[in-house]
């Protein structure tokens, strides 16, 4: 949003298919504690749905250099992990309702019906 309204000068926007990082019950990202925090999900279903999350990524990264404020000048690096709704198939018949809850956060792209999975910004400490 920065770079539209003129803020920050973008440098580079790079796309990768797979993140370093897997996914476990235990740092499922944002979007599926919320999901669990309102549905009884067992531990045998959460092992399940990480291992799906690691299929099927798709990363954004993109660099800019805010031009005003107290990061001015820093390197801005913004992450975005996006999932493909598909990798979710296995899930369906009997975790219907996280299904149905990440079903209504996804997109649909030219790239296929994604949504965000995960984010991470940071600057460059100098």
């Amino acid at each position: 949003m920065l770079c539209m309204k003129g803020e920050a000068k973008p440098l580079k926007l790079f796309f990768a298919k797979q993140l370093g990082q897997d996914y476990s019950d235990k740092h499922l990202p944002t979007v599926y504690r919320e999901v669990f925090s309102a549905h009884k999900i067992s531990q045998n279903e959460k092992d399940t749905l990480a291992g799906t999350l690691n299929k099927f990524q798709s990363i954004v990264s993109f660099n800019f250099v805010p031009l005003s404020g107290p990061e001015r000048h820093k390197l801005c690096t913004n992450i975005s992990v996006m999932h493909d709704f598909k990798a979710l198939e296995p899930i369906k018949s009997h975790l219907p309702q996280v299904y149905s809850e990440i079903n209504k956060k996804a997109q649909v792209s030219d790239a296929g019906k994604l949504y965000l999975l995960d984010s991470i910004r940071g600057y460059q400490n100098v």
